[in-house]
């Protein structure tokens, strides 16, 4: 049964909320004193002409088999805009895209299997970033995340006795996709672009630790007070010891890269916070170059007033998104029969 929430507690949560309020409010004037801010400049928007490439993967895990099983996609969608605005729409693969049923290895506890799943998805996604690299040579190409995903420190660590464990090993992969993709950009001049929305990143507030205490506070809360409509940050190094020791040792080929990764955030919806952007610098652009090409084409691409992702994302996601009842029908189809004796044994009830 649940408990009644008091008047007190409710004046004591509002009060709370108060107070986060003004010190986030404190927290973000700090900042403004630290951070340059840039906009999308209209007129320069009306002239905007490039082909933007969006990748996103679905997963579906069966969580009530008595075996651990995968649905997994990826997909992707690509945008010309011409004047500011989107004027054609391309998908890659064309159609529907079957998701693979796959099994998750390294499930031995749920941190283990978590980092399996993970894993499986990010290395679907960016073998697709590295086809498209590859054969559409797109003018931006847009990831739904991190640029350098945040388990990666952690697979690198994983040992077996009895050899690699397939998560490290898929670690591996997408490493040298990731690596891949950023020599494909030197070459051509594409910019790679990874879009996290929701960041609880630091990165801009670590800057003024010394002179306030940011507690638990993100950039985005902080920078959502002072930015306007189509502002963005100036770009700064992208810092993460961790996972750049790590790259650097078991990839030396990667470590120049890694030197030219850069993070801005944007503010390109009113009613959204602003996203983060993680993004590779071509040798053919500056990094402010970089930072202001990627920022005017996805205010180009912006739906809503509401929702910050730019619009060749979203609609990689909707092609990506894998719901329950398909999930179900993919399991009949590849499993027979006998996937439904497991699915209704697990649910099945003690009377």
């Amino acid at each position: 049964m649940m408990k009644e929430v008091g008047k007190e507690t409710l004046f004591n949560l509002r009060e709370l909320l108060q107070k986060r309020r003004e010190e986030l409010k404190r927290i973000a004037r700090e900042l403004e004193k630290n951070v340059s801010l840039r906009s999308v400049v209209r007129e320069k928007l009306k002239q905007l002409a490039c082909v933007v490439a969006g990748v996103d993967g679905g997963c579906y895990v069966f969580e009530e088999l008595s075996i651990s099983l995968l649905a997994l996609r990826a997909a992707s969608a690509i945008m010309t805009i011409d004047g500011g605005k989107v004027v054609s729409v391309e998908h890659v693969p064309a159609g529907y895209i079957a998701p693979k049923v796959l099994l998750v290895e390294d499930d031995e506890d749920d941190a283990g299997r978590a980092l399996s799943i993970q894993t499986m998805r990010v290395l679907e996604e960016v073998a697709l970033a590295k086809r498209l690299a590859e054969n559409k040579k797109p003018d931006i190409l847009f990831l739904h995340g991190p640029l350098l995903p945040h388990f990666l420190a952690r697979a690198a660590t994983l040992d077996s006795g009895n050899g690699e464990k397939p998560a490290r090993s898929r670690y591996r992969a997408v490493l040298q996709n990731l690596a891949e993709i950023v020599r494909r950009a030197d070459e051509s001049g594409m910019v790679v672009a990874g879009v996290v929305e929701d960041s609880r990143g630091r990165t801009l507030l670590s800057t003024i630790e010394d002179e306030v205490s940011a507690g638990g506070m993100s950039d985005t809360a902080a920078l959502d007070i002072i930015m306007r409509k189509n502002q963005y940050t100036m770009p700064v190094l992208y810092t993460n010891p961790a996972v750049n020791n790590t790259l650097s040792y078991l990839y030396p080929e990667l470590r120049r890269a890694l030197d030219r990764v850069f993070v801005f955030y944007l503010k390109n919806a009113e009613a959204d916070v602003p996203i983060r952007i993680e993004f590779y610098k071509p040798e053919a652009f500056t990094i402010e170059e970089t930072a202001e090409k990627i920022a005017r084409s996805v205010v180009a691409q912006t739906l809503t007033s509401t929702y910050s992702v730019p619009a060749v994302l979203v609609e990689a996601d909707r092609r990506a998104r894998i719901t329950k009842k398909e999930a179900e029908l993919l399991l009949l189809r590849e499993l027979g029969s006998e996937a439904l004796k497991l699915v209704k044994r697990r649910k099945r009830r003690f009377v």
